[in-house]
């Protein structure tokens, strides 16, 4: 079962208590000098397959787009490298990191990327 624990924004202590608790199959991190900057994180689906969850610890993190591409190949490499010919990415369009990442995927790569509503 995951876990999600409130953290604050940029709380790398608070990321490394979620992977703690969560025990993905596979996390990948990026870090920024000392600082965690990045993660991307494996995770089974309820009704089969993989999913790759990416965020950077702070929305503005600078180079946002770079560390998140850097942590989605690396976790991307190594799944091929298991075997694993088939994953889904938790993207939608407003996404400020992953889903410029994702348009630099190859011409043709099956994508539905999710439209997300903000109700305030």
């Amino acid at each position: 079962m995951v876990t999600f624990r409130p953290y604050r924004d940029g709380d790398a202590a608070g990321v490394a208590a979620l992977l703690e608790d969560s025990a993905p199959p596979l996390y990948r991190a990026a870090r920024v000098g000392d600082r965690l900057a990045a993660l991307a994180i494996v995770i089974d689906e309820p009704g089969g397959g993989l999913m790759v969850i990416s965020e950077t610890v702070r929305r503005a993190e600078p180079n946002g787009v770079a560390v998140v591409a850097a942590v989605v190949a690396d976790a991307l490499r190594r799944l091929a490298a298991a075997g694993v010919r088939h994953v889904e990415l938790d993207e939608h369009v407003t996404d400020p990191h992953l889903h410029p990442v994702t348009r630099t995927f190859p011409p043709g790569l099956p994508t539905d990327p999710l439209h997300v509503a903000r109700l305030t």
